[in-house]
């Protein structure tokens, strides 16, 4: 791990006066300069100032780049390589590894093509390039050493670069390049300086700019007093209990307090955390009805989701993937039913009616031909005329103006086309959410249609699946106001301080985190420079050290896991060994009642016992209730089954299927029976036609049969199985 006391550190009090001195601030991560940021802004005005120079803070990749693109568009542009997309880079170490001779055995070459480009990175940024050689490599390392050849040789030829050279880019060129230079760099908040940072560091130094280190003051000194260590049952109580605790410190503050939440294992509780805070921050239901007016929540999630989980993209998606494939019955299901349709609010109603008439005769996979010959079998001319114009658009669009193949630039205008046929986004105006989300989509297109610069051709099919890779790999977060409340994951946290911290989830499974070594990168090398996670001691020793860093951060820590497990079984857990020091407290919280049991102790209960059902209508006979044993298997299974089934009419969506389900088969049975008796007519025609006539009959009425039901599953019954 790379040595900070090459360089001064001055104390915190000293970051403010500095930045007011015109001095830049970085940090390791974004919401860390945010932070600083928003308390240096606060700091200002508690100096009663009416106005101030806005604070320079930004991550360390943000100043690289910026120092990139000033000197762009500066006097030295000819001299610069083009820098790569993440989503660039992605695309031609996939490109590199197809076309080798070890990729053509490869399953999953778009994952293998992120853990090379880690490696890549990391190797770049701990300087271990000129040490490989001096590594015997294995299988992986010397697919790795191949692919990397290829890939520098390429981007040297196109004089290309990549988030993982720029900074040694810059570093060489950084005293000729003629833009404005800082006069003064703060590193703020920094637990580990890379290889690559340090230099960038010392080259700034020589160039005649001051650099010096800063760490957040510490709410308090480091103590095991002030911690508390508490066990919970399950992780849902653990969160239920932070949710309230949380709640209970906002509520008793007289002023701005900041409650931190960490979770190491923020992944994959993510939707846990947001369902039992909002519903103990707004346990009102009425918010939760559509059309609501919601508040805004206190509390704010560091970790967003891949664009591709939001209901507006997936969206999107389906209609680029409807117009070319065949695609599952359930996904257009939803997507006839969304409001991001042209019409979609004005024929909601309709549409869902329309969607349940079509499930009775669509296949499990669908296409657009066979959607818009199902949407005329159920009425959707006179009940969705809008969407059948729509539909019968993209149908007119594909044939005229669809090509095979063609560059990313062209499907990006193609893509606009697409989603303007169909009325994309809707018609009602987005909250803030949805425009935010379109806002990253269109950003996501832009990128999408720079891919030239790395893959010059690509079919329709080709270009919409990397379409869809790049926003599955775009984490996106909607910007909320400024919240007292933050829950954060391990990373994110690293550096921040809090008037309250509540760290979750520190068992002895989850707690210090589990090595991750590159296994492209050799694993002797990634423990003799001492990476992070890169090794079993090194990531005790940096999880150690992120946990002394919780209990000076605070005023208030503490630290809890759960007894048992979330898998099937259940098992007992251990807390962590880095917590077992602190000493254990009971759960001291009070209980907080659930909405429901405050509904209940508002009022009187009263109970009506209603066993009389209003007398049935012969036309509801006649037309509801027919023959057969279902009414009584009903009744004596479930009184109310019967009546919801056979008085209020009420049943289940039917599911498409493949081939004849038994209902169907039985009607095909009954239908050749009834053309049978036509013909005949009496018993005695029966007995006396001849085997070769009877033969005859019965192959005309299966016909006949076959072919009216064919009307309705001309998918279901062709080919071989109608024969």
């Amino acid at each position: 791990m790379s040595d900070s006391s090459l360089f001064p550190q001055i104390p915190s009090v000293e970051v403010f006066k500095r930045i007011n001195a015109g001095a830049t601030v970085v940090t390791p991560n974004r919401r860390l300069a945010s932070a600083l940021k928003e308390e240096f802004n606060q700091d200002q005005i508690s100096l009663n100032l009416a106005v101030w120079f806005s604070a320079d803070v930004l991550p360390f990749t943000a100043l690289i780049e910026r120092i990139y693109l000033d000197a762009l568009y500066a006097k030295q542009a000819y001299t610069l390589p083009f820098l790569l997309s993440a989503a660039q880079e992605q695309v031609l170490w996939e490109s590199i590894i197809q076309s080798s001779a070890v990729g053509k055995t490869l399953l999953r070459v778009s994952q293998t093509a992120q853990c090379v480009q880690e490696a890549w990175q990391l190797a770049h940024a701990w300087q271990l390039i000129p040490e490989l050689k001096d590594f015997y490599p294995n299988e992986d390392g010397k697919a790795f050493l191949d692919w990397a050849k290829s890939y520098q040789d390429k981007t040297a030829r196109n004089r290309q670069t990549d988030q993982a050279r720029i900074c040694d880019l810059i570093t060489e060129q950084y005293e000729y390049l003629d833009i404005k230079k800082p006069s003064s760099l703060v590193c703020y908040g920094f637990d580990v300086f890379t290889p690559q940072q340090i230099t960038f560091l010392k080259k700034l130094i020589v160039t005649g700019c001051e650099v010096v280190i800063a760490n957040p003051a510490a709410r308090h000194q480091l103590s095991l007093d002030g911690a508390r260590r508490i066990e919970y049952v399950s992780s849902r109580e653990e969160i239920f209990q932070a949710a309230v605790w949380a709640r209970s410190k906002i509520e008793e503050a007289d002023h701005t307090v900041r409650v931190g939440i960490v979770v190491p294992a923020l992944a994959s509780c993510r939707s846990a955390l947001i369902r039992i805070f909002n519903a103990v921050m707004h346990p009102d239901i009425r918010f939760a009805l559509p059309g609501a007016a919601r508040p805004v929540a206190p509390f704010n999630v560091s970790l967003g989701l891949a664009l591709t989980s939001y209901p507006l993209i997936d969206a999107a998606f389906t209609s680029l993937e409807l117009l070319d494939q065949e695609m599952e019955f359930s996904r257009v299901s939803h997507w006839l039913r969304t409001p991001f349709l042209a019409d979609g609010e004005t024929e909601m109603g309709q549409r869902a009616l329309l969607d349940a008439r079509i499930r009775r005769y669509a296949e499990p996979l669908i296409t657009l031909e066979r959607l818009i010959t199902h949407v005329k079998q159920a009425d959707g001319q006179e009940n969705c005329p809008v969407l059948l114009q729509r539909l019968s658009a993209l149908i007119a669009f594909r044939q005229t103006k669809l090509a095979r193949s063609g560059s990313h630039a062209f499907f990006g205008k193609i893509i606009s086309e697409v989603l303007q046929i169909i009325g994309f986004p809707g018609e009602r105006s987005l909250d803030s959410t949805e425009y935010q989300t379109l806002k990253k989509w269109q950003a996501v297109v832009a990128d999408f249609a720079a891919m030239d610069h790395v893959i010059a051709k690509a079919s329709y099919r080709e270009a919409i699946s990397r379409l869809r890779q790049m926003a599955s790999n775009t984490m996106f977060q909607p910007e909320t106001p400024e919240v007292p409340i933050q829950i954060l994951g391990v990373l994110e946290a690293a550096g921040m301080v809090f008037d309250h911290l509540w760290v979750m989830g520190l068992s002895d499974e989850q707690w210090p985190l589990h090595a991750s070594p590159n296994p492209f990168l050799p694993l002797e090398l990634q423990r003799r420079e001492k990476l992070p996670l890169g090794a079993t001691l090194e990531s005790l020793t940096y999880c150690r050290r992120l946990t002394d860093g919780w209990l000076s951060s605070a005023k208030e820590v503490i630290l809890s896991y759960p007894k048992y497990s979330n898998d099937r079984d259940g098992h007992e857990l251990k807390p962590s060994p880095l917590i077992k020091s602190i000493p254990e407290t009971k759960r001291d919280f009070s209980v907080v009642s659930q909405p429901r049991d405050l509904i209940i102790q508002s009022c009187e209960l009263e109970q009506i016992e209603d066993s009389q059902a209003l007398p049935v209508e012969k036309e509801v006979i006649n037309q509801s209730i027919r023959g057969g044993t279902a009414v009584i298997k009903d009744y004596a299974a479930c009184p109310f089954r019967a009546w919801a089934r056979h008085r209020l009419l009420i049943g289940s969506l039917d599911v498409p299927h493949t081939g004849l389900n038994s209902m169907e088969r039985g009607s095909l049975v009954h239908q050749v029976l009834a053309e049978l008796w036509k013909q005949l007519k009496t018993r005695n025609a029966l007995d006396t036609i001849s085997d070769h006539n009877l033969e005859n009959c019965l192959a005309s009425a299966a016909d006949n049969a076959i072919l009216q039901m064919q009307q309705y599953r001309p998918l279901a019954l062709s080919g071989r199985f109608a024969n």
